[in-house]
């Protein structure tokens, strides 16, 4: 199983956002289900600058050549081949399928296709596909972040949490975003992803002339279990490639743009702008690894946060 969500963020500037998790359940082997963040797989594929697709369902691998294959067509086509495969699937074996669909252009679409049914979700504004429970703990989580003022930071924030607490069996691992408008193409981003122990205390200190500051610290004999998740995404022309970095782990999980079906490539490496060099001399993918290093040395470790003067 698994979790994709899609949201039309602002019908005025046409922002659509396309986020999944990448957690594969396997029902006879509870190793690689267990272990989610080393054995990712990619459950988004992006079409062409203006569709980018999430999957959900039996036989991901054939799903996933079946939307490669879609990349010199068009949208109606798109949307018609999927839904006689996912008709087909299910007459021959009685398989789930489901995909997502995702368009920023001329407006912004969003289109559910499940087992040859199509449900035109633009007027919602939101579509979902995969497990229920999932959707529930995201909308929670959600309702929970209802004070942010940017509705695609909340939209986010609450898809990030509902992956990386892992609540729900059957999601977990990375998360992938994908988004577009009116006059930016559908790309993959970073949306840096830290896991921090549940065992954490937080102290307040206030200094005379500085901001208050809310340190975090993990009790002594408690797990110390933490991880930062770094999605790294790729750009023109192998723009559907996406690796997931783990500073931690020193690796990285590496889907080509060509063939984001098979596993991906395990990559060692100390750094992102070091596995973009890797990614491009060895594999022919180019990835958009600007400031992302940066951003990784501001924020590995346990975080202080800086408070409003007012608080």
């Amino acid at each position: 199983m698994t979790f994709v969500i899609a949201k039309i963020v602002d019908r005025e500037t046409g922002q659509i956002m396309l986020l999944a998790d990448s957690k594969v359940t396997h029902r006879n082997n509870d190793r690689l289900t267990r272990n989610s963040l080393v054995n990712p797989i990619q459950k988004v594929v992006i079409v062409n600058d203006d569709t980018v697709v999430g999957f959900a369902g039996d036989n991901p691998d054939l799903a996933t050549q079946k939307l490669v294959e879609l990349r010199k067509t068009s949208t109606n086509q798109i949307e018609s081949t999927l839904q006689r495969y996912s008709l087909q699937k299910y007459s021959e074996r009685g398989a789930t399928t489901r995909f997502l669909v995702a368009i920023r252009k001329p407006s912004p679409r969003i289109v559910e296709v499940s087992n040859g049914k199509i449900d035109d979700r633009t007027i919602i504004g939101t579509g979902w596909i995969g497990d229920y429970e999932a959707f529930r703990a995201y909308t929670r989580t959600y309702h929970d972040l209802e004070d942010m003022d940017d509705p695609g930071g909340r939209f986010v924030g609450a898809m990030a949490s509902t992956v990386a607490q892992e609540e729900i069996e059957t999601v977990g691992g990375h998360m992938s975003r994908a988004s577009g408008s009116q006059t930016e193409p559908i790309r993959f981003h970073c949306d840096p992803g830290f896991v921090m122990p549940w065992s954490m205390t937080a102290e307040l200190s206030r200094a005379p002339v500085r901001p208050p500051t809310l340190r975090f610290s993990l009790p002594r004999g408690y797990d110390s279990t933490h991880n930062t998740r770094i999605p790294v995404p790729g750009e023109w022309p192998t723009f559907s490639a996406l690796a997931h970095y783990v500073p931690e782990l020193r690796m990285a999980w590496l889907f080509t743009h060509e063939r984001p079906w098979v596993d991906p490539i395990r990559v060692a490496v100390s750094s992102v702008s070091e596995l973009a060099t890797v990614a491009r001399a060895e594999y022919n993918q180019l990835l958009d690894a600007a400031g992302i290093d940066e951003m990784i040395d501001r924020n590995l470790g346990y975080p202080t946060i800086r408070l409003p003067g007012g608080l």
